[in-house]
This record gives C-alpha cells, structure tokens and sequence, in this order.
C-alpha cells in the first residue's frame, strides 16, 4: 500500500510543468574574470583591475538580458565576460595610460 501510495505522488509530481527558469554559471565564468583583474592589478593598477571587473558584469549582464528576452535559449557565458573585460582593459589602458585622463 505505501508503494503505492508513494508511486502515485510521484506520478502527480512528474506531472507538473516546472515554470521555473534558471541561468547556471560555471565555475570559469567566475573565475576567469578574477584572474584577468589580479593579473593587470599586478601588472598596472587598482583603477585598471576595476575597469576589469566592471567589464566583466556588463558581459554577464549582456548574458543575462539575451537569455530572459529569449532571443537565444543557450549561450556560452564565457565569451561575453571575456570581451567586456577585455574591452573595459582598452578603455582603461587608452584613459589612464596612453591620454593621462583619469590619473
């Protein structure tokens, strides 16, 4: 009876649609980022490994805002990370080195 019993609750449970959407992060998603913003802070600046960090959220922001709009149902999150850190470095090495802005 309990067999049962149990067997039919799972039966109902497998049944109800899961609404839920999730967007899951590897472990590289979180951690290239950080490297990248120890490497120029070693190499450069603090002011430099922040301009990094905020690349880096954009980038993920970026993923995050395709994958809710459902324009794309899967996307690698590492490659939009990368380029908004990357980017964020040029605009940090161009204002702080190469045209002496922010210093």
């Amino acid at each position: 009876m309990g067999s049962t019993i149990s067997h039919a609750v799972k039966t109902k449970i497998s049944k109800v649609p899961d609404k839920r959407k999730f967007v899951m992060l590897g472990t590289g998603d979180l951690v290239f980022p950080i490297i990248l913003a120890v490497s120029v802070f070693g190499e450069f600046s603090l002011l430099h490994s922040l301009f990094v960090v905020v690349g880096s959220l954009v980038g993920i922001l970026i993923v995050h805002l395709l994958l809710t709009q459902k324009k794309i149902q899967a996307l690698p999150a590492l490659p939009p990370i990368t380029f908004g850190a990357l980017l964020f470095l040029g605009i940090a090495w161009l204002l702080i080195d190469y045209l002496k802005i922010l210093i």
